[in-house]
């Protein structure tokens, strides 16, 4: 398979073997959710998500961007993300994912990690006003059976469950194994995910067609 393959499962949940930065062609999603790697040679990544939801991300009614962000380059990647955006995306809020049971050690900082910062964005006019949400969550499980990488289902459900509603197309341009997807479908959203990974991504394609 060659980058810019795709498949369409279930009619509205399309999965794209990719570089999001090399997308060019997409229907605006009403909410952009993911999780980009946290290490210091990927910070890129997060600029080249700003410009992603600078061009695909909806704002007429406004559209949201959601982003996991590393706890060690904060202030970093929320400058990154707004420097890709151009201007477009106002920065919101910051979201609190609090984890229970086993989680990593900054051991170098000297930190146990119990919770994950979320980036908040609006992309439109709002009227100082985007609904009611909570702004932290508690996440119970840690999967990472498909992936080391891998985020919690709660994670995505909170995501497209307070920040879209049903009908609403959302985006996850760092898919990984498409966990954003299987909660999405569970929520009667639209999906569609972009994948760097060939193996990842098949591995993305087969849990969504287990799913169904």
């Amino acid at each position: 398979m060659s980058r810019g393959y795709y498949q369409r499962l279930r009619g509205q949940i399309k999965l794209i073997l990719g570089d999001l930065r090399e997308v060019n062609t997409m229907e605006q999603a009403d909410l952009i959710a993911t999780d980009p790697p946290y290490f210091k040679k990927y910070l890129y990544l997060y600029e080249a998500l700003g410009d992603f939801a600078n061009v695909f991300l909806r704002s007429k009614p406004a559209g949201y961007l959601l982003a996991i962000l590393p706890h060690h380059y904060l202030q970093e990647s929320i400058g990154l993300v707004e420097a890709g955006g151009a201007g477009a995306l106002r920065w919101w809020w910051l979201i609190n994912m609090r984890m229970i049971g086993q989680h990593a050690d900054a051991r170098s900082y000297g930190v146990s990690v119990s919770h994950k910062p979320i980036g908040f964005w609006v992309k439109g006019k709002t009227n100082g006003h985007v609904g009611m949400r909570k702004d932290s969550f508690t996440v119970a499980t840690t999967d990472k059976d498909l992936h080391p990488w891998q985020q919690s289902i709660e994670w995505a459900e909170y995501c497209a469950k307070y920040f879209s509603k049903e009908g609403d197309l959302v985006a996850d341009p760092m898919m990984g194994t498409a966990t954003m997807a299987i909660a999405c479908m569970e929520l009667g959203r639209k999906f569609v995910g972009i994948e760097i990974d060939p193996e990842t991504y098949e591995v993305a394609v087969e849990r969504v067609r287990a799913w169904q």
